[in-house]
C-alpha cells in the first residue's frame, strides 16, 4: 500500500518559552489543548479492540511496530503505551524496549508494503523507569491476539491500561520532520514480564501503512498485522515532548500612557494567531488586556500593546501567551503634563 502523507495527526513541537509559544496544529488526532502532544493514536475501546501479544519472554522474542508522522523537528521525550493483560491478570513488567526506526516504503521494501528500516535510537527501560494507570474500563470484552501461535481469543480483557514511559532530555531522540518535508518514522515496542501476559492495544483510527511484527533479535522479516478475520490493524500509543524555549520578550523601562512589548521569534519559523494576555498592577488595582498576534515571522518581532493606560509612577507588567510561564517585569510609568500660559 503507498504511503500516504496527510494532515491528520501532526507530529508537533509545540515551543513554548518564557514568553511566547509557537501555534499549535491540531488535527483531530492530536488532543485538543494539549500543546505537548506530537503523535496520538487512542486505543480502541469498543469489543472489536484487539490486544496484540508483545510479550517477548524466552519461548518467544516478540516485537511489534507502528509508523507515524512527523512535520516539525523535536524531542520525543515521553512515549505512552496502551495495553491489556490476557484475562485481566495484571502482571508485572521487569522492561520496556522502545526503537525509532527510519521508514522503507511500499515501492523500496523487499515485502511490497512499507516496513521499519534503518534503527535511528534504541532504550531499554526499567521498573522506575515507567508509570502504570488504568485508562478504561469495560462491561464488554475484548480480543487476544497472538499472531506468533494464531490464538485469536474473544472476551479475554476488560481493562486497558496506560504506561508512561520518560526520556531524559539528553537521551531523547529528536526528529527532523518539517512541514514542507515531513518525515514518517516507525515506533517498534515489546516487553518482558515476570508474571502475565501483556498486549498493545489497537488502534480506533488507523493512519499510514499496517502496523508489523517479527521475532527478536532480528532473524525475520518484518510481517503485517492482519488479524485472523482479514482486518488489518495499527496500534494504540502516545508520543509528547517538553516545552522548549523558542521566543524572547523585551519591555521598555518607562511607559507613556501604556506598556508595550516587544516578542521576537528565535528559532526561525513563522506563527499565526497567537493569543496573549496582559496584567498591568498598580497598588491594588489592576488592568487586564488580551490580544492576538495575527502573525510572527521566523526571527522577526512583533509588538504587543495594552492600549491606553493612565498612571504614575512603578507597574509590575505580566504578559503570558497560551499555557507559556509568565514574564514579570517592572516598568515607570511616566504622565507628562503640559501646561500652556496664555
Amino acid at each position: 500500500m503507498k504511503k500516504k502523507i496527510i494532515g491528520g495527526g501532526i507530529c508537533m513541537l509545540m515551543i513554548v518559552a518564557a514568553i511566547l509559544p509557537v501555534a499549535a496544529a491540531e488535527t483531530q488526532r492530536i488532543s485538543a489543548g494539549d500543546p505537548t502532544v506530537k503523535w496520538e493514536q487512542l486505543p480502541d475501546i469498543t469489543q472489536n479492540g484487539t490486544d496484540v501479544d508483545a510479550t517477548s519472554n524466552v519461548d518467544i522474542p516478540r516485537m511489534l511496530a507502528n509508523d507515524f508522522l512527523c512535520t516539525t523537528p523535536g524531542p520525543i521525550t515521553d512515549v505512552h503505551l496502551f495495553g491489556s493483560w490476557l484475562q485481566d491478570q495484571v502482571g508485572v513488567i521487569s522492561m520496556i524496549h522502545l526503537s525509532i526506526h527510519a521508514d522503507i516504503p511500499a515501492n523500496e521494501s523487499p515485502t511490497g508494503y512499507s516496513i521499519p528500516g534503518a534503527v535511528l535510537w534504541q532504550m531499554n527501560f526499567t521498573q522506575g523507569q515507567f508509570t502504570q494507570k488504568l485508562y478504561h474500563e469495560s462491561a464488554a470484552g475484548e480480543f487476544w491476539w497472538d499472531p506468533y501461535t494464531g490464538q485469536f481469543l474473544p472476551n479475554s480483557d476488560h481493562m486497558i491500561w496506560e504506561y508512561d514511559i520518560n526520556i531524559t532530555d539528553t537521551a531523547a531522540f529528536v526528529q527532523q520532520g518539517t512541514t514542507t518535508k515531513p518525515i514518517i518514522y516507525w515506533l517498534d515496542a515489546y516487553v518482558t514480564t515476570q508474571t502475565g501476559l501483556f498486549g498493545w492495544k489497537t488502534a480506533a483510527t488507523p493512519w499510514g501503512d499496517t502496523a508489523v511484527y517479527k521475532t527478536v533479535p532480528p532473524n525475520e522479516q518484518w510481517k503485517q498485522l492482519i488479524t485472523p478475520v482479514g482486518k488489518p490493524v495499527d496500534l494504540a500509543f502516545r508520543i509528547t515532548t517538553k516545552p522548549v524555549c523558542c521566543f524572547k520578550v523585551s519591555i521598555p523601562l518607562f511607559g507613556f500612557l501604556g506598556v508595550k512589548a516587544r516578542v521576537t521569534e528565535t528559532c526561525n519559523q513563522s506563527h499565526t494567531n497567537v493569543p496573549w494576555n496582559m496584567t498591568i498592577t498598580y497598588g491594588s488595582n489592576h488592568k487586564y488586556s488580551t490580544g492576538t498576534i495575527g502573525s510572527i515571522g521566523a526571527l522577526s518581532t512583533v509588538t504587543i500593546s495594552s492600549g491606553f493606560f493612565f498612571h504614575f509612577g512603578t507597574v509590575v507588567v505580566t504578559i503570558k501567551v497560551n499555557d507559556c510561564p509568565p514574564v514579570e517585569k517592572r516598568v515607570f510609568m511616566l504622565f507628562l503634563i503640559v501646561i500652556r500660559i496664555p
